[in-house]
């Protein structure tokens, strides 16, 4: 089976068992002392695991251009000897053959000489790699080869690492898999994530905590069985299994919250709808297969999010829930929009929030059918057109423009690859409030690119006396979670170093070691809201030289001229006196990501002469009577030539 992250309540958790391997990079580019701390990240890892013959097996390969087997899995029965192996492992400083360990590891490390269990649905075989460079040899095939034999692989990045290599390596889903840290400094924060993702059994009872406003929870992770969606979707299974987040937050009433030590929670047969006001629902949570807890909830959609609040806990076998439905419209060979009847409203003390949730929807039988126009009546969210469909409708773009992938908006060139980051001005004088609204504008633009492996790459960096790279580009390849990225931005509340910030931009950002790819066109946006506290003129200049496409954006007292100095076009600095208009700006702020043709290059002018030809063609079918092709219309033009010779 595979892990899973979920919240272990301290002294609740027993770790599954499981082969693990932890494989370091300890190349040239590791200093010393940032050995050390990942030596200290392992060793709290590891404190955290259930060690045994029986239980979790531990193993560590170091490599550089060569590999080591430092610590087999057969080595070490009790924790303490294998901490104090792990402290006592040296760095190899030389090359970078990543593919080379992941292959080590695959055919020795995870064999059975080596101590490793025969493959089984107890034993999990899971691979730590923490690397902070390109590696110098192939890992995608490598890495394919080792999750197919069933190994599940985390790939740690560090610094300039390649973001391509992590995805290669990384099993999926990669939002679980991959994750990234600025410097080894901070890769001891990455500890938790594995303890939970590695907890399992719970060994305690469910209960009810109450939660004040200083203390939100983390967030849980939920598995959801049996799932319906009440969006129109064009497949008929039922999905299952489903991963979601369920997180409390802040509020000036005491929260409630379900605590079921370690183990995932499962909900089951959950509906839920963007259109609804309020309905009730039933969620089950298992900590053992013989029980599970049972509570209503009932919930109503507010600007954040579906808010919950428990009314009721019973223990009791999960049933599934009754609500009344109501057609909106459906006929016999079309998907149809469920809208639910509220059973009851819920309170405002409602505190828990439910975000993202996508699921589907088997179409239901027997309802009566019935036909409505949701293009004429406006009932619809396409950004350009809206075509009529029985009982439905799909979204259509103008010509020159491509349907993206959420199905409504639309792209003039969905084609083109470009890399994107956002420089934002994190500093005192923005305000946390007003912080907020900078997040919605980067999302406003980021709903407008096309955002895909092979499209639009988005990175993210916020400044104020420091520099800070929030995620760098090729990190998220889904509009979903980049936006979430941006969403879980802090504000850091300091001074204004803008020249220091768009040298980082220039040097960094846009380099291929943080993201970028070659060959693709790079766009900046600068956001800030006042006059810079350094020099930004050497480096708005470097940007211009290396033809990287400078936005900027200011409010309130941005200073004009910087703003000016910053864009690379005239056109490309928007200003406003107030935070609460710069979703105008968004509006406006259309961001080139086209690849430019070149006129003179062969294929344009190919292009070219085709399309004055078949115009020509076209004029002559329209305005010559009885002439059908333009070679006869060259034809008649030579007779009269010669009858006048």
């Amino acid at each position: 089976h595979r892990l899973a992250p979920s919240r272990p309540a301290a002294g609740l958790c027993r770790t599954r068992p499981m082969d693990l391997v932890f494989i370091v990079d300890s190349s040239r580019s590791v200093r010393p002392s940032e050995f050390e701390q990942v030596k200290v990240f392992l060793t709290k890892v590891i404190e955290g695991l259930d060690v045994g013959p029986n239980a979790t097996r531990v193993g560590v390969v170091n490599y550089a251009s060569g590999v080591k087997n430092e610590v087999s899995l057969k080595t070490y029965r009790n924790k303490a000897a294998l901490v104090k192996a792990v402290t006592k492992i040296e760095p190899l400083a030389t090359g970078t053959m990543t593919g080379l360990a992941i292959q080590f590891a695959m055919n020795v490390a995870f064999s059975e000489a080596e101590g490793a269990r025969v493959r089984s649905s107890d034993i999990s075989k899971v691979a730590i790699i923490v690397t902070d460079g390109r590696p110098q040899d192939n890992v995608k095939d490598v890495a394919a080869r080792a999750r197919d034999l069933g190994i599940q692989i985390f790939a740690i990045g560090v610094g300039r690492v390649d973001m391509n290599t992590l995805r290669q390596i990384a099993s999926t889903p990669l939002e679980d898999h991959v994750d990234y840290v600025e410097s080894y400094s901070i890769i001891e924060k990455l500890t938790k994530k594995f303890q939970e993702a590695f907890c399992g059994e719970c060994t305690g009872s469910a209960e009810i905590k109450e939660i004040t406003k200083t203390q939100p929870s983390d967030t849980e992770s939920f598995k959801i069985l049996n799932a319906f969606n009440l969006q129109e979707t064009s497949s008929s299974r039922v999905k299952t299994k489903l991963r979601r987040k369920l997180k409390t937050k802040d509020s000036r009433d005491p929260l409630l919250r379900l605590n079921c030590g370690g183990t995932p929670h499962w909900c089951k047969n959950l509906v839920f709808s963007s259109s609804l006001i309020s309905f009730d629902f039933t969620f089950c949570s298992f900590c053992r297969s013989s029980w599970s807890s049972r509570m209503t909830v009932s919930a109503h959609l507010i600007n954040d999010g579906v808010r919950l609040q428990v009314q009721s806990v019973s223990y009791s076998n999960c049933k599934t829930f009754d609500l009344t439905s109501k057609y909106l419209c459906l006929m016999s060979t079309v998907w149809c929009i469920l809208k639910i009847i509220p059973l009851s409203l819920c309170s405002d003390r409602a505190s828990t929030v439910f975000s993202s949730l996508t699921l589907t929807l088997t179409r239901p039988s027997r309802l009566p059918p019935a036909v409505s126009d949701l293009c004429a009546t406006g009932d619809h969210d396409c950004e350009q057109v809206c075509v009529s469909m029985p009982g439905s409708y799909k979204c259509a773009c103008n010509e020159g423009f491509t349907l993206l992938e959420d199905g409504k908006s639309c792209s003039a060139c969905s084609s083109s690859a470009t890399d994107v980051v956002f420089l934002i001005d994190g500093s005192k004088s923005v305000r946390p409030e007003n912080f907020e609204l900078v997040k919605r504008f980067i999302n406003q633009i980021v709903d407008k690119l096309d955002v895909a492996e092979n499209k639009a790459h988005v990175g993210l960096v916020q400044y104020s006396s420091s520099v800070r790279q929030e995620f760098p580009l090729g990190l998220y390849n889904t509009k979903k979670d980049l936006k979430d990225a941006v969403k879980n931005m802090s504000y850091m509340e300091k001074g204004t170093m803008t020249g220091q910030a768009l040298r980082y931009l220039v040097d960094n950002s846009f380099s291929v070691s943080h993201g970028a790819r070659p060959g693709v066109s790079k766009v900046g946006i600068v956001f800030t809201d006042g006059r810079s506290q350094d020099y930004i003129g050497d480096a708005a200049k470097k940007a211009k030289e290396k033809e990287f496409k400078m936005y900027a954006v200011g409010v309130g007292n941005a200073v004009e001229d910087e703003l000016k100095e910053i864009a690379s076009d005239p056109q490309h600095y928007f200003y406003t006196a107030d935070f609460k208009t710069i979703n105008q700006i968004a509006k406006k702020l259309h961001v080139k990501v086209c690849k430019e043709e070149n006129p003179c290059e062969c294929e344009s002018i190919v292009k070219f002469r085709t399309k004055v030809e078949d115009d020509i063609k076209a004029l002559t079918k329209k305005y010559i009577l009885f002439e059908t092709s333009l070679e006869a219309v060259t034809k008649r033009i030579a007779a009269l030539e010669n009858k006048i010779v």
